[in-house]
């Protein structure tokens, strides 16, 4: 189940690295081999069905779940990791 809305790579990694306070250029390459023609489809999920069947409306922003997930990665590694990109 998605949100129904698209985001880029490029905007995931922006936002992750921003949130731990780091410069992707840092750390990510981009390789142009692997970068999506642009007439290509923009994947998006279809919450019709969900919303019909169980009511389901997203209540988690695409924000706030790289946020999650980057709390649970630093606390994870643990603040000596972090501080030493710092």
């Amino acid at each position: 189940i998605g949100s129904g809305k698209a985001h880029s790579v490029q905007y995931l990694v922006d936002l992750a690295f921003n949130y731990a306070g780091l410069n992707p250029s840092g750390f990510v390459e981009v390789s142009s081999e692997f970068i999506r023609p642009t007439k290509t489809s923009v994947l998006l999920a279809d919450t019709k069905k969900a919303r019909e069947a169980f009511d389901f409306s997203p209540r988690t922003s695409f924000e706030e779940l790289i946020r999650l997930m980057m709390d649970h990665d630093m606390e994870l590694e643990g603040a000596q990791l972090w501080e030493m990109w710092h």
